[in-house]
């Protein structure tokens, strides 16, 4: 493995406050999943974020959660672009 299926977890479950997730500019890692349930998530500041899928030809999704008690959204996120694809942004 060359590390670009790498899963990242983030479990504060007991964190307050606002959150500002403008560092994963282009997540090309494996699934994500964020659990900050008494907290607020700030997504997509500056140049927004994406979150895009390495995985093999037979497995080319990318599993973002986020579990939290509110997402804002700036910009855009892109979650499952292909790398190159240049494929649309969603929200």
């Amino acid at each position: 493995v060359d590390g670009q299926w790498n899963k990242l977890e983030v479990d504060m479950q007991n964190a307050v406050g606002t959150y500002n997730l403008s560092g994963l500019i282009n997540f090309t890692g494996g699934d994500l999943d964020v659990n900050m349930q008494k907290a607020t998530l700030r997504l997509g500041q500056f140049n927004g974020n994406s979150f895009t899928s390495f995985k093999d030809s037979a497995d080319r999704t990318t599993r973002v959660n986020f579990d939290a008690k509110n997402i804002l959204f700036d910009n855009f996120v892109e979650i499952n672009n292909r790398v190159g694809s240049g494929a649309g942004r969603k929200t």
